[in-house]
């Protein structure tokens, strides 16, 4: 009985460490080059303030604030996007596109964290303005 219930204790652990596990990291190339196959869908999680200086260009908006004051936004969002599509968030700095990642792995997709908006612009990609 005992060792059944470690052994419990020990997969629940584990699923916990996988449900938590830090999302993969990706260049702004990488990114851009699997958005370009369609391969992935670029998600910037920036607020409105932030955006307004700009985004990546293929690029759709889903600010941390509308997902954590609407509980239906991030569902929504993830039910009008392909199970084997990789989705791909930024933010400013990475901390929050990590937070977001690892909420749309929970549900069973492919994420990665492109990090910061910075590094799309210093690549040289194409922005645009909402």
């Amino acid at each position: 009985m005992r060792s059944t219930v470690t052994l419990s204790l020990i997969a629940l652990l584990g699923l916990a460490a996988t449900a938590c596990a830090e999302p993969p990291a990706i260049d702004a190339r990488a990114a851009s080059e699997l958005v370009q196959k369609k391969q992935a869908v670029l998600v910037d999680v920036r607020e409105s303030d932030e955006v307004a200086e700009g985004m990546a260009a293929p690029a759709q908006w889903l600010p941390l604030s509308r997902i954590q004051g609407d509980g239906k936004a991030l569902s929504d969002f993830l039910s009008r996007q392909a199970k084997g599509t990789t989705l791909i968030f930024y933010c400013a700095g990475g901390g929050r596109a990590e937070s977001v990642a690892q909420l749309a792995a929970s549900k069973g997709f492919k994420v990665a964290n492109m990090g910061g908006f910075r590094s799309w612009v210093k690549a040289g990609l194409p922005t645009k303005k909402p």
